[in-house]
């Protein structure tokens, strides 16, 4: 929980369910030193912890979830560390306010709206592979674009080019279809899914 204040939100969610471990940080030690307090009381220090540090510091390696819940400028600052820092499929929650262009994956108007978002892989760029079809290889290099989650692309295979269709991206989860004219083959329709690493899809 990045500036975790009181530590209501990692101590609720420890409460509600007991496998979760919770780590908050915050800028006030006195917030930090009542929240541990408040942890020990409650028999959950050995699942939830509080440190005295700056949100843009926080190690977000581990994380699986990350919450926040601060002025909306400084959640937007913080965006880009989460993209940077955060592996592909953490989910991130904040309530009442958004991160800009940064599309939520999922919002919930019961009450305040609480907004989600899927952390991304990183997949702009440059692909290629091979693809072997009626005993025949065939090589596809493809360019991607990238704004968050949202992906488009163009295929080329030999002297034809086409557009990707119906691109998904969720964490590090990417498909999408392409339907190419191949030679000697005619037109082909492909459905690709896989995993999204630094250097590779492995589908």
């Amino acid at each position: 929980d990045l500036g975790s204040g009181d530590g209501l939100i990692p101590l609720t969610a420890a409460r509600m369910n007991t496998r979760l471990r919770g780590h908050g940080v915050d800028i006030d030690p006195q917030l930090v030193k009542e929240s541990n307090q408040r942890a020990a009381r409650e028999g959950l220090a050995d699942r939830v912890t509080f440190e005295h540090r700056n949100a843009f510091d926080a190690d977000l390696r581990d994380a699986t979830v990350v919450t926040m819940w601060l002025f909306p400028e400084l959640m937007r600052l913080l965006r880009p560390v989460i993209l940077e820092r955060a592996r592909p499929g953490t989910r991130v929650l904040t309530s009442t306010w958004a991160l800009g262009s940064w599309q939520p994956d999922h919002v919930n108007n019961d009450g305040l709206p609480i907004y989600m978002w899927i952390v991304p892989a990183r997949v702009a760029g440059s692909w290629v592979w091979d693809l072997t079809l009626a005993g025949r290889r065939f090589r596809q290099a493809a360019v991607l674009e990238q704004h968050f989650q949202a992906v488009e692309g163009v295929v080329r295979a030999g002297a034809r080019r086409e557009v990707l269709e119906a691109v998904s991206l969720r964490g590090a989860e990417i498909a999408f279809t392409l339907t190419i004219t191949l030679d000697g083959l005619g037109l082909t329709r492909h459905e690709f899914s896989g995993t999204a690493g630094p250097k590779e899809i492995r589908g």
